[in-house]
């Protein structure tokens, strides 16, 4: 008979596989000598594989060194989970070192044998069942390397259904918390895990123990070539093929998993990404094939999009490095040109220095970098500026394996060749001079060097070619990929001139200023005077006082109609010190308030006034600022930071992923603009896209910059708001205005919280009546959420609140699928406004990551109070009142579900059988009767429970009652009490015989069997009803245990 495909289908697809590249398939489970099932349920290691496969890998060594090297790492000393999988992973990939007690050198074991795969035996498991502090889990696919369990495969059906969604696989895995799921459950087990997958067959995607939701990404490329569509059908396979191929799991494994550790914070995990991976794979091969002598020492260009994790390509890349035999111990010097970025990628490198195994120093002089770079000898990375590099104070090293890595390469890496330049005074020719750029005194100092170059923007200007001084470009991950895979969110465009531009001349000036900018990199002294001559006349134009007025007003207004977006996070770029002083004290004075979450980040001079002193503040003031603004620990008592006014501080090298607007009013170009707005396009929760304001006319700008990018990223990047969002906006109203015309929608622009509450009802009502209706509602809610967001600030106020009503709705349903959203008529005003703040706030992750909170603070058993259901029933219309019915039961099911497999499989065919007969109803009658059956199953599962606790029978014991209650002509032959006594000896025979995996075991569950029927005789069960009772408890006891 035909069927839809469910998990078990998704299960043996991927063993068959994984068993197709040649792993081995655990199977078998009715051998008794498997060991799958012959182990103690709390072991989590086959020591016994594991042993053979370290005897194999590891020659030589005595076999009670290998013992001790697996005693080690079953027997890992730390309370805290994360700690002990960093260990354990250090264990994994340099193997464990063991103390033989005497004079001889202290060998290392290998727990793999990363050189030869062949060496190594890779296994495939499903349904193992495991049991840790009581709790027996199973989870649905392990893969194990000599025998250690390294993935961990959760996996949902492919069916559309509310529990199958990828976020129900993370949270049963545990998310990000340490009190629930399988990592809280069986911890033992996530000792040892490398990563973690989670699919349903149509959608798969990677992560770590650390990782969260947001963080799991898709493995979309094979073997590097571009990432797969959105709609690609065949996405677990090229998962599969992609990472679990042998040879690829264990350079991942070893290469491209590590924990990076800052002060004070809990390690962190990293998987590479796809994009990552193959990059870093590539700037490796051609490293080694541009390598002096033999090579031209140009290895290329990585050009990754700003915000896709370019400083982690990086990282991985020196790690490959460092580790390559061929190379013997190379050096590894990281060029930058600004103190930010040289701060930012020290830091970034230093936080993974056990994954580097290097020492990592980062040069404060020419003196520190003439004695790091000119004296080393082997090994180490090297931190520097290019400016550091001086052509009066040069130096040598001449050493063929130095690998230079050169960050935003296509900025002030020039001037290899020889440019003359005139001097003139008075218009007078009088010397001509020889001129070399900064690459020149690099490369004299670092003859036999490698350089390869990383980039964020493009790699050709105007001006130079990085291609010519790096070489060709070696792999390309551009910003529409980015966003298609989610690694960084889609920029916009809305142009604000209009607000603050009275006159069209001082426009055209502006204009003609972007036409004339001259780089100061590679000019002439008479261009660059003349470029800061107009440079001078621009700052009084834009600083204007007039102007600064209208401007810090349009910006205020625009800010706080949009503050509650994410996070209220803004940066308003301004030309000048002076001028982002004014708009400081302008905005200020508009509201005081602003005061306490704005930072006005430029540096210090000694011409500044007390005034500007006192609100520039120091270098460390400006640290702690940025701590601030990113989200970091601060003391406490100390106001958060919403509004960051800067010039050029902030706009490289610093990441803020909750930063979504940016208010420009600064004239910029090329990459150096390019840079400043990918400050608004990194990932965050709940975040969809980044916006950028334009007040002085970028446009032009903006367009020749991208024409250095790939031609679908001029297409689908920094679109006007106004021609795109705002145009889905009026279609996407059109529709739901036409959905929705009989619902009256005037009482939520009213102020009354109660009349607002109930036309947000009103409207969910009517949504979740069709489900066909309701899916449509939200995936055309959820677009116009999206475009509200960067829209909203061309949006008047009467068309935002009809928008906001239909998103309110929207985050309603979407409450109520996943959480059994409900009020009480006293918390309504209460609650009201947050719901509306939340939806447009939040989204479908937030929705389902607060839903295990919101849980813990009501036991369900009250919820389903007589009380409580009759005040649920009083305030919601009937669909509304069945899905919050719906959504409760399933969470006192879900309660069942933990033990109890003869409860919870019959109260969840009564629900199935109520809502089925509801959602096929063919006339209005049938709601009122689902209602009432509805009540009547809540009360019989409360009266159930009730009586439970009342006679002390809890868990097992409840299950195994269930169990022994379910033939009723039995029960009506004995006594209540001795049915109890029953019960709890019961649970104490089947403890005994589930120490092992019993129930795949003849002998044992034969042995089991004979002492229930033993104690059921014992009591006089009835002899006709016994075989039943038996079969009934070994059930039981099986789904339990």
């Amino acid at each position: 008979m035909a069927r839809t495909l469910c998990e078990s289908d998704v299960e043996e697809y991927i063993i068959d596989n994984l068993v197709d590249k040649g792993y081995s398939y655990i199977v078998n489970l009715q051998d008794d000598n498997c060991w799958a099932t012959s182990r103690k349920l709390d072991e989590f290691i086959n020591e016994d594989t594991l042993r053979a496969q370290l005897i194999e890998i590891n020659k030589g060594i005595k076999l009670d060194l290998i013992d001790d090297a697996i005693n080690t790492i079953k027997h890992i000393d730390n309370p805290i989970l994360f700690e002990r999988n960093r260990i354990f992973h250090k264990y994994l990939t340099e193997g464990v070192t063991v103390e033989t007690g005497n004079d001889e050198s202290n060998p290392t074991i290998k727990l793999i044998d990363f050189e030869k795969v062949e060496n190594n035996l890779f296994q495939v498991a499903n349904q193992i069942k495991f049991n840790e502090k009581g709790q027996t889990r199973i989870p649905d696919v392990l893969i194990y390397i000599n025998g250690l369990p390294l993935v961990v495969f959760e996996l949902k059906s492919p069916e559309y259904r509310d529990d199958t969604f990828l976020v129900n696989a993370w949270e049963q895995l545990g998310g990000k918390g340490d009190s629930d799921g399988y990592r809280f459950d069986i911890p033992t087990l996530f000792n040892y895990n490398a990563f973690l997958v989670i699919s349903d067959g149509t959608n798969s995607k990677v992560g770590t123990l650390t990782s969260d939701i947001t963080r799991y990404s898709e493995w979309k490329s094979v073997n590097g070539e571009q990432g797969y569509k959105k709609n690609f059908a065949r996405k677990l396979d090229v998962m599969l093929d992609g990472m679990f191929e042998k040879h690829r799991l264990l350079d991942i494994i070893q290469n491209y998993l590590f924990y990076i550790r800052n002060d004070k914070e809990k390690p962190v995990k990293i998987l590479a990404q796809y994009h990552q991976y193959f990059g870093a794979i590539k700037a490796y091969d051609s490293i080694l094939a541009h390598k002096k002598p033999n090579g031209d020492g140009k290895a290329g260009i990585i050009w990754h999009t700003q915000g896709s994790g370019k400083s982690f390509t990086m990282l991985m890349l020196a790690h490959r490095l460092i580790k390559d035999k061929k190379l013997d111990n190379p050096t590894i010097v990281v060029l930058t040109d600004r103190n930010d970025l040289d701060n930012q990628l020290f830091g970034t490198f230093s936080s993974a220095k056990d994954f580097l195994g290097s020492k990592i120093e980062q040069v404060s002089s020419r003196d520190d970098l003439i004695d790091e770079v000119a004296k080393i000898k082997v090994g180490g990375i090297i931190f520097t500026t290019l400016q550091k590099f001086d052509k009066d104070r040069g130096f040598v090293n001449g050493r063929n394996n130095v690998i230079v890595f050169s960050d935003e390469a296509h900025r002030s890496h020039y001037g290899l060749d020889e440019k003359i330049v005139m001097k003139k005074e008075n218009k007078a020719i009088v010397e001509y001079i020889s001129k070399f750029g900064m690459e020149k005194y690099i490369r004299d100092s670092l003859p036999n060097a490698t350089f390869i170059g990383f980039t964020g923007t493009p790699v050709k200007t105007k001006d130079k070619m990085t291609t010519a001084i790096f070489g060709d470009i070696v792999d390309v991950y551009d910003m529409t990929q980015s966003i298609e895979d989610g690694s960084t969110v889609k920029l916009f465009y809305e142009s604000r001139l209009a607000k603050v531009w009275l006159d069209d001349n001082k426009l055209r000036e502006i204009d003609h200023y972007y036409d004339d900018l001259v780089s100061s990199e590679s000019a002439t002294e008479e261009q660059v005077l003349e470029s800061q001559k107009k440079l001078t006349n621009m700052e009084l134009i834009v600083g204007d006082d007039d102007r600064l007025k209208l401007l810090a007003n349009d910006i205020y207004k625009h800010y706080m109609g949009r503050k509650n977006f994410l996070n209220g996070k803004a940066m308003i770029v301004c030309m000048s010190r002076k001028i982002a002083y004014k708009v400081y004290n302008l905005l200020i004075s508009i509201d005081q308030s602003l005061k306490d979450i704005i930072a006005l980040v430029v540096t210090d001079s000694n011409k500044d006034t007390a005034e500007m002193r006192e609100v520039f503040g120091t270098k460390r003031d400006r640290d702690e600022l940025a701590r601030n603004f990113k989200g970091e620990e601060i003391k406490k008592g100390v106001p958060r930071k919403k509004i960051a006014i800067v010039v050029d501080m902030w706009l490289t090298g610093f990441d803020v992923p909750d930063l979504d607007v940016m208010y420009i009013d600064k004239p910029m170009k090329g990459h150096n603009l390019m840079q400043a707005i990918a400050r608004v396009n990194r990932v965050f929760p709940g975040k969809d896209s980044g916006l950028i304001v334009d007040y002085i006319g970028l446009n032009k700008p903006l367009a020749q910059a991208l024409r250095d990018y790939t031609a679908r990223d001029q297409k689908f990047n920094l679109q006007d708001v106004q021609m795109t969002a705002k145009n889905l906006i009026d279609e996407d109203m059109s529709i739901l205005d036409e959905m929705l015309y009989s619902i009256d929608k005037t009482r939520f622009f009213n102020t009354d919280a109660t009349s607002r509450f109930q036309s947000i009802t009103d409207g969910a009502e009517f949504v979740i009546a069709n489900e066909e209706r309701k899916k449509h509602f939200l995936k055309i809610t959820r677009r116009l959420k999206d475009a509200f967001i960067v829209a909203a600030g061309i949006l008047n106020d009467e068309y935002k609140t009809k928008i906001l009503y239909y998103v309110s709705v929207r985050h309603y349903i979407m409450k109520l699928d996943y959480e059994g959203y409900q009020f009480n008529t006293e918390e309504i005003n209460k609650h009201v406004e947050e719901l509306i703040s939340e939806a447009i706030k939040g989204d479908e992750v937030k929705v389902l990551s607060q839903v295990s909170e919101d849980k813990e603070k009501v036991k369900i058993w009250d919820l389903l109070s007589e009380d409580n259901i009759e005040e649920l029933r009083k305030n919601n219309p009937p669909h509304i009142f069945i899905k919050i019915m719906q959504k409760l039961l399933n969470e006192a099911i879900k309660e069942y579900k933990q033990y109890n497999l003869i409860k919870s499989n019959e109260y969840s065919e009564k629900l199935r059988w109520l809502l089925d007969r509801y959602n096929t109803r063919e006339d209005a009658s049938t709601i009122n009767k689902t209602i009432m059956g509805l009540v009547d199953f809540s009360r019989e599962m409360v009266t159930d429970k009730t009586n439970a606790d009342k006679n002390h029978l809890r868990g097992r014991e409840k299950a195994f009652y269930d169990a022994l209650i379910k033939e009723e002509s039995a029960v009506k032959m004995m006594k209540d009490g001795v049915l109890y006594q029953i019960a709890s000896e019961l649970k104490d025979i089947v403890q005994e015989y589930a120490t092992v995996d019993w129930s795949k075991k003849r002998s044992t569950q034969a042995k089991m069997r004979m002492q229930i029927k033993k104690l059921l005789q014992k009591y006089n069960y009835p002899p006709e009803y016994r075989e039943g009772a038996v079969e009934r408890v070994i059930k039981q006891a099986e789904y339990m245990m």
